[in-house]
């Protein structure tokens, strides 16, 4: 693997209403995982939050690279859409390259057969990162999704992150 490089490290988000899934990669190394709530009403207030602790991921780690889940337009709403809005806002400012990734691309890109879903996905990506295990456990004992937000963070963070080893190939 190659060496651990600053120009690869990726913060991955999945936002949402409710949650923020969020990946760190530092070079090929999955540093960092977590689910954070994103409590109350106002999406603004909501806004503001996944901002706050985006902020702090920021600081502790510098990533250069922002990866984000690109919104399905059926599958959202303008409260999601102004979130993610400002997050992307956010980051730019911050000067974080800005990388968006559908589902269906990740999917794609990590899945080769032609039916596939999350829970899929998921199982490929303990595969690549062992330490997701337990979060898998933990999805499988699920009666509704929660875990599956972490795990497309993940996949933004190791699609992303092959996006731009290929491009320091060439």
């Amino acid at each position: 693997m190659p060496k651990n490089n600053t120009t690869n490290r990726i913060i991955a988000i999945n936002p949402g209403v409710r949650y923020l899934a969020i990946a760190i990669f530092d070079g090929t190394e999955l540093r960092e995982w977590r689910m954070k709530c994103l409590s109350g009403q106002d999406i603004k207030k909501k806004s503001d939050k996944a901002i706050g602790i985006l902020a702090g991921f920021i600081e502790r780690y510098q990533p250069v690279v922002l990866a984000i889940k690109k919104l399905h337009a059926s599958r959202s709403s303008a409260g999601l859409d102004l979130m993610t809005a400002n997050i992307t806002e956010y980051c730019q400012s911050q000067g974080l390259k800005i990388y968006s990734y559908s589902i269906s691309k990740l999917e794609k890109a990590l899945l080769s057969c032609t039916k596939t879903n999350k829970k899929e996905l998921a199982k490929l990506l303990v595969t690549l990162y062992p330490e997701l295990a337990p979060e898998l456990k933990r999805e499988e004992n699920n009666r509704n999704a929660y875990f599956v937000r972490l795990f497309e963070a993940v996949a933004l963070g190791h699609i992303c992150l092959s996006e731009i080893l290929n491009l320091q190939k060439r």
